[in-house]
């Protein structure tokens, strides 16, 4: 029965569940009994899709009795349930035969909603290659030809962040668990319920829904974004909504899903803890918010962070809803959401839930966490940020250049143009000269560390390259660049973990591959590397 307190994986045998409803029914004329059984069933069905108990749904749909196949309500279950799973082509079919066996009325019917999405993705999973691991646990969809260097690199993250997520729910999500990874953000709308102009406004490049992992390849942005940590954070959002039957508000999935993104970084077996990674620029905009009273109400965070503002609101609400699930977790041990998960399984409001594991009401303990947000220090002043969010619009280097003067430019015109000719020490000069004027510009610094590396001159690249990655944590083309000068100033293990985080960021870029098939542990490592160096376009 629904909400009884189930953990996820026990749901009633199909056969058990139509045994009721017959028992219900047992003397009845055999058609108010079909009708009976029918509208009991597409009850149940609803209800198991509806909270992602796909096992259940596929029992119920295995036992039905002869005489209610080809219902178009059992058949519109059947597609939706074929979609969550991923077989499009099943979900279509079945979906058209719904409409074929009883004609929508009107653009009102459900079904042709529906239909169009399956259609969208059908059609744009056509355009991916899939890859299935070894033993079936992942299903991972990625754009052909170089797309495939990602597929490696999102199977440590599926597996590192599966087995923490298991750890500190005690639930293991069944499998296969579905990954498709799209060429741009325009994809991502097509496939999903959200309007492009919704995503480009607040610098979404990612959703969990209907059982799978949507994401965005970091290839759709020139220095890329952490798209590791994105897959992870979708992975937590999938793990919440199965242990919660979808029933967790989005501050409460948002919030989780920030604080535990990087959990598969940790060394494996150790204990899963909250850790909410904010950026300087992001803490201080909280802060700031709080002493101002500025927050965000949490109840502006539904349906989607996607239908806020602004990217500033975006990074507000992730930001909001992280240090509150920390807050309220330091009170109560490591266990409070896992209890209050389940707790949200047979309907209950998240706020009575948290209300009586505290004893407090929950105006008061929202603020208790403001409370805590005005004593917190502010960071040190952080300049404005490249991104609020993971999707947030690279920067324009051209224009940063711009604001630098008629001097700047020319040096670095005249650099560009001794650089692609191959005269490396003199495309060195003008860079130096360049970044000797503005050193703090990206624009500048990025061409004079690789042009410093080019010629020869290991530690000034490495000076150039250290400032840029330490000021633009999230653009993969400075960890590359960073990378390449701590290999060149013999720095091996450094190189190496700069260089896997500069693959986090944008794996596109040959310059990581390059340094790890020199600096890589192990043969294979290194192997892997030098042929993604070559195949990529070899920059170094």
């Amino acid at each position: 029965v629904l909400g009884s307190g189930r953990r996820p994986g026990q749901q009633a045998h199909g056969l058990a569940a139509l045994a009721l409803a017959l028992g219900l029914l047992a003397g009845t004329p055999a058609g108010a009994q079909n009708g009976g059984l029918l509208e009991a069933l597409t009850g149940r069905l609803s209800r198991a899709l509806s909270e992602l108990r796909l096992a259940e749904a596929r029992s119920l749909l295995e036992h039905v009795p002869e005489a209610l196949r080809g219902h178009p309500s059992l058949l519109q279950a059947e597609a939706l349930l074929a979609f969550h799973e991923g077989d499009y082509a099943a979900a279509r079919r079945a979906m058209e035969a719904s409409l074929k066996a009883a004609p929508p009325a009107d653009e009102q019917d459900e079904r042709l909603g529906w239909m169009r999405l399956i259609e969208q993705a059908e059609r744009h999973a056509a355009e991916l290659v899939e890859y299935r691991s070894e033993d079936g646990r992942f299903v991972v969809l990625h754009p052909p030809g170089t797309g495939e260097v990602l597929v490696p690199l999102a199977l440590r993250v599926l597996r590192r962040q599966d087995e923490a997520l298991a750890r500190w729910s005690g639930y293991r999500h069944p499998g296969p668990i579905r990954l498709e990874l799209y060429e741009d953000v325009a994809v991502l709308a097509d496939v999903s319920t959200l309007r492009l102009e919704d995503i480009e406004r607040t610098g979404i490049v990612a959703l969990c829904k209907w059982d799978r992992l949507m994401v965005t390849s970091p290839r759709f942005m020139s220095h890329g974004y952490a798209w590791m940590d994105t897959v992870a954070h979708e992975l937590v959002h999938l793990y919440v909504s199965r242990i919660a039957f979808d029933r967790a508000p989005v501050w409460l999935q948002e919030g989780l899903a920030k604080s535990l993104e990087r959990a598969w970084r940790a060394p494996p077996g150790e204990a899963v803890r909250l850790r909410p990674a904010l950026p300087a620029s992001v803490e201080r905009l909280l802060l700031e918010a709080a002493r101002k009273g500025e927050l965000l109400p949490f109840e502006k965070l539904h349906p989607s962070v996607a239908l806020l503002g602004s990217q500033r609101e975006a990074a507000l609400a992730f930001a909001q809803a992280s240090t509150l699930v920390e807050h309220l977790e330091q009170q109560a041990g490591p266990r409070l959401w896992r209890q209050v998960l389940e707790g949200l399984q047979g309907g209950a409001d998240v706020t009575d839930v948290l209300a009586g594991r505290f004893g407090r009401p929950w105006p008061r303990l929202l603020a208790g966490w403001r409370a805590a947000l005005r004593r917190r220090p502010l960071p040190e002043a952080a300049g404005r940020p490249d991104r609020l969010v993971m999707g947030a619009p690279a920067r324009d280097e051209a224009a940063e250049a711009r604001r630098q003067g008629a001097a700047l430019r020319r040096r670095l015109r005249l650099g560009d143009l001794l650089w692609t000719r191959g005269h490396l020490q003199a495309a060195w000069r003008q860079y130096a000269a360049a970044w000797d004027r503005a050193p703090e510009e990206p624009a500048v610094a990025g061409r004079f560390a690789r042009a410093a590396l080019a010629a020869g001159h290991a530690e000034r690249a490495l000076d150039a390259a250290r400032s840029l990655a330490r000021r633009h944590p999230e653009d993969g083309s400075a960890r590359a660049v960073h990378a390449a000068a701590l290999a060149a100033a013999g720095r091996r293990e450094r190189a190496a973990e700069e260089a896997f985080e500069a693959l986090a960021l944008n794996p596109f870029d040959p310059l990581p591959h390059c340094v790890l098939a020199e600096v890589g542990d192990m043969p294979a490592e290194r192997q892997r590397a030098s042929s993604w160096c070559e195949r990529l376009g070899r920059t170094r």
